[in-house]
């Protein structure tokens, strides 16, 4: 496996050690007990009842206490259980801080497996280093799929593998029909498909699959990065991701290195409207060849 494209994808990652002073955690009402708060890392879920809290993901650690008071904002209820969608750090750094506050974490099983673990990423360049049990999660969900009733909403927990990684999960709230959709769908651009992790172009193709078939034109979509979305959000990202897959897919069965692929640029069609700062066009490509 080549590391092409290093210093673009290692960029956001540097610029997010910089300015935490400057973090506004900002709240945005979604449905009447259902938020999701906006700071750095991924979007969080806020679920709210009577007697708790109930949070998707917890961003980073240093913004655990602007997130606390944010909550805070909302409700004078305790946040009692998080889910983590992936083991990421700007959607798991903020665990060992909760748990300090006897915050229960649930996470698919292969988060914490992948925090436990160091194992490297070869397309990154860099040793994703394991952490220690403070900030695994306390609940493993071994489940593809499990429904729970809490603070008077349903909602289904789902396992979508290999997508973003090979331990994403989605949260259904099935009476406010709000779908928070991690990783496993963004509007920052072409997604990043975490190869070493176990993420794959099959896998997020699926996942938007079965996001679309727990949604209606009504439902409401939080995604991991980016604002409130809808299902044709979603159907646009899937026609891209066959799309490009098909593309790629083609030209890699034909026999084309990556090394010779890049400078072909295979999905220069696309890159006007997907091309980001985060994750570029060629970037992409590699990111597909490889997990194909």
């Amino acid at each position: 496996m080549k590391r092409l494209l290093l210093p673009l994808l290692l960029l956001p990652f540097l610029m997010q050690a910089q300015g935490w002073d400057d973090v506004q955690i900002k709240s945005n009402k979604v449905a009447s007990n259902i938020y999701y708060l906006e700071g750095r890392g991924g979007n969080i879920g806020v679920l709210v009842g009577t007697d708790g809290v109930l949070l998707i993901d917890d961003q980073f650690a240093v913004l655990s206490e602007k997130i606390m008071n944010a909550v805070k904002e909302i409700t004078d209820a305790p946040i009692t259980y998080i889910i983590n969608t992936h083991y990421h750090g700007d959607h798991t750094g903020g665990n060992e801080n909760f748990k300090k506050e006897d915050v229960e974490i649930m996470a698919h099983k292969n988060v914490r497996a992948r925090l436990a673990i160091t194992f490297e990423d070869e397309i990154r360049g860099v040793t994703q280093k394991a952490k220690p049990e403070s900030f695994w999660p306390t609940m493993d969900i071994p489940f593809n799929e499990i429904g729970l009733k809490l603070y008077d909403e349903e909602f289904d927990i789902v396992h979508v593998p290999s997508t973003h990684t090979d331990g994403d999960m989605i949260v259904h709230f099935k009476k406010a029909n709000v779908i928070h959709t991690g990783d496993a769908f963004v509007r920052y651009g072409f997604p990043f498909i975490d190869v070493a992790a176990g993420g794959s172009i099959d896998g997020f193709i699926a996942a938007q699959e079965k996001i679309l078939s727990l949604a209606d034109a009504n439902t409401k979509i939080i995604p991991g990065h980016g604002g409130m979305s809808s299902i044709d959000d979603v159907n646009e990202l899937l026609t891209m991701l066959k799309e490009a897959k098909d593309i790629i897919e083609s030209e890699k069965t034909s026999g084309v290195a990556l090394e010779d692929l890049i400078p072909k640029n295979p999905l220069k069609e696309y890159h006007d409207r997907w091309n980001g700062s985060f994750i570029t066009t060629d970037l992409f490509v590699q990111l597909v060849y490889e997990s194909l």
